[in-house]
């Protein structure tokens, strides 16, 4: 079962087959910079802007995601769970768990009140 304490997040195959946790660690994201030769800013811009995104990069990060729950699964078979969930529901899911791994939207952590300067005296 997930953990997004943890900032895990689960993914089932649409026909209800194999589930996958998926989750960023520093590890992986480490092994995602290096597999790649970016910074986790580039990767990310090109994982948001459609003119930029690549399948190899989508590839990339799915696969770093599955690397500390499913560690023998290789990036080739990364790839062909993608071809059978589809890259659409692939590309949300991982632009999920980037955003429990980097706190945008996380569950981990309430939201802290906004804080507010302190009026300058009149």
């Amino acid at each position: 079962m997930p953990n997004p304490k943890k900032g895990e997040i689960l993914f089932q195959l649409p026909d209800g087959g194999e589930a996958y946790t998926l989750r960023f660690s520093t590890n992986s994201l480490v092994e995602l910079e290096n597999s790649l030769d970016k910074s986790l800013d580039e990767i990310s811009l090109s994982m948001r802007d459609p003119k930029l995104l690549r399948i190899g990069i989508v590839r990339a990060v799915f696969w770093s995601a599955l690397r500390d729950n499913h560690k023998s699964v290789t990036l080739s078979q990364a790839g062909d769970i993608i071809d059978k969930a589809g890259l659409g529901p692939v590309v949300e899911v991982v632009s999920q768990a980037f955003a429990l791994a980097f706190g945008d939207g996380d569950e981990r952590d309430p939201p802290q009140p906004e804080a507010k300067a302190n009026p300058l005296p009149a």
